[in-house]
């Protein structure tokens, strides 16, 4: 919720439930792009003038759902409770502390949601939606707390939380593409290897990490 939205008494929240709800089991059915919004309020069963009230149109309540989607993900697992803390436990070698599967548990949960909304069929504006909404949890959650622990970032810290953002959004599509055969904690162990050790380490090519990368020395924090 941002700041400045007052909090929906318990009708509101039921009506848009109801929308939601609505909305995805539509977009398995159907696909998004065919969807009206008289589609969504006679499977919801509310009025167009109750859906109006919530909402401008169906991309609106599609950006909406994906938001309380992910806000309901994040208030369970808080993503990290102590950020600082897992990044002092990374730097310790413990890289169990930043493993965290409940992302994929709730991909699978919503898995023909996913499946449709990120396949060919889908929307792109969701597929940039839910990047830079990653982007902005991997950036609070991961980034500025390593950048407050470590020697000073090698690359831009915008565009480390984007590139995590969009490797988290290929895994994933590829995961519900390929029957999701991997259970969410293997998907979260591999996702964490490959982010944390880099695309040579999974190959199994051994290198040296340089200290900086020619060009980019001076980036700055920000």
């Amino acid at each position: 919720m941002k700041p400045d939205e007052k909090p929906l008494d318990r009708r509101q929240r039921r009506t848009r439930k109801l929308l939601r709800d609505a909305l995805l089991q539509l977009i398995v059915e159907k696909g998004f792009d065919t969807l009206s919004v008289q589609d969504i309020t006679d499977r919801a069963d509310v009025s167009r003038a109750t859906f109006y009230l919530h909402f401008r149109d169906k991309e609106d309540l599609l950006f909406n759902s994906m938001r309380e989607l992910y806000d309901d993900l994040v208030d369970k697992v808080g993503l990290f409770s102590d950020p600082h803390e897992v990044v002092a436990q990374i730097m310790d070698g413990n890289h169990d502390a930043c493993l965290q599967a409940s992302d994929f548990e709730h991909v699978a949960e919503y898995a023909n949601f996913y499946r449709v909304l990120l396949s060919e069929k889908g929307v792109a504006s969701f597929t940039v939606q839910v990047r830079r909404y990653l982007a902005q949890i991997f950036r609070e959650q991961i980034v500025e707390p390593a950048l407050a622990a470590g020697n000073g970032p090698r690359l831009p810290p915008d565009l480390i939380a984007h590139a995590l953002a969009g490797a988290h959004i290929g895994v994933i599509s590829w995961w519900l593409e390929s029957g999701a055969e991997f259970t969410p904690e293997q998907m979260a162990r591999m996702t964490y290897s490959l982010s944390a050790f880099g695309m040579w380490w999974s190959l199994g090519i051994e290198t040296q990490i340089p200290d900086a990368i020619p060009g980019t020395q001076a980036i700055g924090a920000s």
